[in-house]
């Protein structure tokens, strides 16, 4: 299995993150898809708003995404320390 991490809000799941998810897979024979969910505060910060739902309600839907074999919310401070923790390749 080879861990491929992306990142994103996604406040809600849409056509547009189906393909992403599809195209991370597709990075590796024997793909292990894990998504990082953007952190309520990270979002206000980085796009100037806050996200619609709430950073559990979007875990809740992406860690149920037939594509996604594991969901992760990011850190609260920083980045690295969760992305450290789940060991991506890519």
């Amino acid at each position: 299995m080879t861990n491929i991490m992306v990142f994103g809000t996604f406040d809600m799941i849409h056509e547009g993150h189906e393909h992403f998810f599809k195209q991370a897979r597709s990075l590796a024979e024997q793909p292990f898809l894990i998504v990082s969910v953007a952190r309520d505060e990270a979002t206000q910060r980085v796009k100037g708003v806050r996200p619609k739902r709430g950073e559990k309600e979007r875990l809740a839907e992406v860690s149920e995404h037939h594509l996604v074999d594991k969901a992760v919310l990011g850190d609260e401070k920083g980045y690295i320390d969760h992305i450290r923790a789940n060991e991506p390749a890519i």
